[in-house]
């Protein structure tokens, strides 16, 4: 019931806005959180939406990475916005 309406899609995400995409990547995260818990309790959870839900997030990053690359924005400065967006938003 957690993974049933998710995409792993790369042509999916590049449709998507920047904004959008980071909401994406922030859903996934919640829902890689609420796995994670879900073993450390023993309750029960299918294994290998922890893998779905990694390529997602890696996916997803890849996408706002070439739009940052065909905007000019270096490694550094990447990284930079990263950092601020992660230090903005703690995702729970």
């Amino acid at each position: 019931a957690l993974l049933e309406e998710v995409t792993t899609s790369i042509k999916d995400f590049k449709e998507l806005s920047n904004e959008a995409l980071l909401e994406e990547v922030t859903k996934s995260k919640k829902m890689l959180f609420q796995l994670r818990m879900r073993q450390s309790t023993r309750k029960e959870f299918k294994p290998h939406h922890f893998g779905i839900l990694k390529t997602k997030v890696a996916q997803l990053y890849t996408v706002k990475r070439e739009r940052e690359v065909a905007e000019g924005v270096g490694k550094r400065d990447s990284r930079e916005i990263k950092f601020k967006e992660r230090a903005a938003s703690i995702y729970l």
